[in-house]
This record gives C-alpha cells, structure tokens and sequence, in this order.
C-alpha cells in the first residue's frame, strides 16, 4: 500500500469512487480532530460521520437565489461524533490547504429540533427550485441552510442524523418537515 499523500491517499491521481473519497475524508477527518486521549489512554471523543456541504453566507437560514450563490459559498464538512461521555455532537469543519479539517462551531445534539428539505410538491416552489435535490435546512438552536453535493448524500446523512437522534433520546426524533418526513 503506498503511503497517504496530502489530498489523496491510495489511488491518488486517479478517479476514486464516492464510497473511497467519503472513507478518504473519514480517515483524515479522525486523525485530524479525533485523536485526543483522555488520561486513561482512552479516546475522548469518537468520529460516527459525516457529510460535505455548501453553506451561503448571503442566506444562512434559507436557500440562496441563484446570483447570490457564487460570492457567499462556503465548504464545510458536518461532522457527527459521540464524548466517552454518551454525548452526541454535530460539529461544522472546514477542509484546510493541507488536507486537515478544523472544528469551527459545535453543537449538542439534544439541541437538533427540526430537519427540512424542500423537494416535496408542498413546499413553495420558488424555494422548491432554489434548494434543488440537494438542499436542507437543519435547526439546532437556530435554522441552518446547508446544500449538500449530491441527492444520495442529503437522504444518506438526514437518516443517518435521525437514527443517531433517536438512539441518543432513546426513541426521539427531531420534527420533520417536507420529504425528510419520509425518510
């Protein structure tokens, strides 16, 4: 096996799939900001998983209209994770220069209330429109307007957060609104 290279890793240079690039950002995302060990040697917080994301500047709560788009994006990483404690958090990264990921806001879990997406006929289409297949609002403390890459990648990470949710509420489930009532 040849060794990792920064922004790569086995197979670098050429396509890798989703399932190897999503494996790729989990191994650097761990080593990057889950390796802390208490002083029992144990690790203190433990990766569960994660997705990319576009978050807009100009429209943090809600979906952007088309020509604000460019100037205002910001790639992030979404980040769940579980304290030796049991307690479960979401934690919004950035990727640096260097491959690495930095933490830049947390937030407890219990503190998830709500999940939308917008790819339902109820929804207003303007909006509808705007968010696409791939846009979502997730409200922990306050709403947050996120775009992920693809429509497999939101559906993927929308379940996985309420299974999480649910196994750490024993049972409970974040209201859900649009086709993430669905899921």
């Amino acid at each position: 096996m040849e060794p990792p290279r920064p922004r790569g890793g086995p197979g670098y240079g050429r396509d890798m799939s989703r399932a190897e690039k999503f494996e790729e950002e989990k191994r650097r995302i761990v080593e990057s900001c889950f390796n802390k060990k208490d002083t029992d040697g144990s690790i203190i917080e433990t990766y569960i998983t994660h997705i990319r994301i576009t978050e807009y500047g100009s429209h943090p709560t809600s979906p952007p209209p088309p020509e604000s788009r460019r100037e205002s994006e910001k790639p992030r990483v979404i980040i769940v994770s579980v304290r030796k404690s049991g307690r479960v958090r979401m934690h919004k990264s950035k990727e640096n220069a260097n491959g690495s990921f930095s933490i830049g806001k947390t937030w407890d879990l219990n503190d998830l209330t709500a999940i939308e997406s917008f790819t339902a006929s109820t929804v207003e289409p303007q909006q509808r429109q705007w968010a696409g297949d791939t846009g979502f609002i997730v409200n922990i403390g306050k709403p947050y307007y996120w775009q992920a890459q693809a429509d497999k990648e939101k559906k993927f990470f929308i379940a996985s957060l309420i299974k999480i949710y649910g196994k750490y509420t024993g049972g409970g489930q974040p209201e859900l609104k649009g086709p993430a009532a669905s899921l």
